[in-house]
């Protein structure tokens, strides 16, 4: 029996008492995906009315904010039209009175978590973790269950931030359907192309989950210099974009099918791939989707829209009818007999990479950056020239002169990992807003001036060529 590392033994034991809870809570997501739309229709409608009168019973701030909900609305669109948008600038603002300590609750049981900003400001959300990490849970095994995958065949993990390990404890939620394979798992971000796929030939999985950036230089990497592979079954992916044309490459370099998701920090999971089409399935029992114009009525179906979600579970800190800045295309209804919306397309973020010196290509993300933590940062651009990288921001007040060293050494350390030139650019006013999306990291092709203003990045980033993919 091989020994786990560190971080294998430090992943929790199978409680009885949760492993039912969270396996009956799959098997009714399991049940409520084959609801009729109109029964659907009203669980989720009387979901949202448990969360408003949760709101405003509790917190007066929000009993003002939702002063003119229509409690008496018989359907779920009408009461949400009664209900206030909320925008990301709004969210970060108002933080603090959006919270809500629920009654005997131990304050210990909440987490806060940060978004890295690539889809506008950098948002902070508060949860109440054991109602979260337990919808999570059941959501992660309504997945494994929608695709029929085996807990013990052998599953990679490339992620972001995480260190190396050839044998982890899959733990639960997976250890609640049976006798887990150990995982193996490498940090995306440190390793390069060919060492991921090394690992991928050492381990031969049946399974791998990883960003579909780095499935796409590994996979190119494999076509060009092919290691024996045995076919991979499944690659798991979240985070970024998945089109056609990576999904044939995958199966081209690894016979693989990929298998995608929709997440967010602000909500956990909110989509998963249908078991029989590459479309998603909005996981309408605990969040609720719209797709509105810019004048926020409903888009029709085929037609891309800003994305609102309503997580209806989100009693810590109501998210309601928040705008995530993300452009989606809903699709019609699913031939599978799931009933759940279908998302057609996500017109979402991109990370970006850069080729070192040696040649090889690297992931650069902000997932790991300290920066994040700074509450005086509101919106950021980052934009890495061939010369030097420029971090544009909008901050509540000026930056002194700690604060601006902590920015550099946030981006020399969590970003670039290395030495990196670096020009920081500050403003009150809110940034300008250059496309629909905003990439974690914009690469730019030629050297930059010194002499740019922040004006003169926006309109870079306006009408530059996209990023290298």
């Amino acid at each position: 029996m091989p020994n786990f590392t560190d971080y294998g033994c430090g992943v929790p034991e199978v409680d009885d008492a949760r492993k039912k809870e969270v396996l009956a809570l799959r098997d009714t997501y399991l049940e409520m995906s084959l609801l009729p739309e109109r029964k659907l229709g009203e669980v989720v409608r009387k979901e949202l009315l448990q969360l408003v009168q949760h709101a405003t019973s509790v917190s007066p701030w929000w009993r003002d904010r939702l002063r003119d909900a229509d409690l008496g609305s018989k359907s779920i669109q009408g009461l949400l039209r009664s209900l206030p948008i909320s925008s990301r600038t709004f969210v970060q603002g108002e933080f603090e009175d959006m919270k809500i300590f629920i009654p005997q609750t131990d304050l210990a049981d909440y987490i806060l978590q940060k978004t890295t900003g690539s889809t506008g400001q950098p948002v902070q959300v508060i949860k109440y973790n054991p109602l979260y990490s337990r919808d999570i849970d059941a959501i992660t095994l309504l997945e494994w269950k929608w695709h029929k995958r085996d807990v013990r065949k052998k599953m990679g993990l490339f992620r972001l931030g995480s260190q190396d390990a050839d044998y982890v404890r899959a733990g639960p939620p997976l250890e609640y359907i049976g006798e887990a394979a150990p995982m193996f798992q490498r940090s995306s971000v440190d390793r390069t192309s060919e060492e991921l796929l090394d690992a991928l030939f050492q381990h031969q999985p049946s399974y791998l989950l990883t960003n579909p950036l780095s499935l796409k230089m590994v996979a190119q990497v494999q076509i060009e210099s092919p290691r024996r592979i045995a076919p991979i079954e499944q690659i798991l992916t979240l985070a970024d974009r998945v089109d056609d044309s990576l999904r044939d490459l995958v199966r081209q370099a690894f016979g693989a099918a990929i298998i995608d998701r929709y997440s967010s920090v602000e909500f956990g999971m909110i989509a998963l791939q249908c078991p029989q089409h590459n479309h998603l399935h909005v996981i309408a029992p605990n969040v609720h989707v719209e797709v509105v114009d810019d004048d926020d009525n409903p888009v029709p179906v085929g037609e891309p829209g800003r994305v609102l979600i309503t997580g209806l579970h989100t009693f810590a800190m109501p998210m309601i009818r928040y705008e995530q800045g993300d452009i989606v295309t809903m699709g019609k209804p699913c031939d599978t007999g799931i009933t759940w919306p279908v998302i057609e397309s996500i017109h979402g973020r991109v990370r970006s990479y850069v080729d070192g010196p040696d040649g090889d290509r690297k992931l650069l993300t902000l997932f790991t950056a300290d920066f994040l933590l700074m509450r005086e940062i509101q919106d950021f651009r980052l934009v890495k020239f061939d010369d030097t990288a420029v971090f544009v921001a909008q901050t509540r007040a000026e930056l002194t002169s700690d604060q601006v060293q902590r920015i550099e050494a946030s981006l020399h350390k969590d970003v670039f990992r290395g030495n990196q030139s670096v020009r920081i650019l500050t403003q009150r006013e809110p940034l300008r807003r250059p496309v629909w999306k905003v990439r974690e990291i914009y690469i730019v092709s030629g050297a930059a001036n010194p002499q740019w203003t922040i004006a003169d990045i926006d309109e870079i980033l306006m009408w530059a060529e996209s990023p290298a993919e």
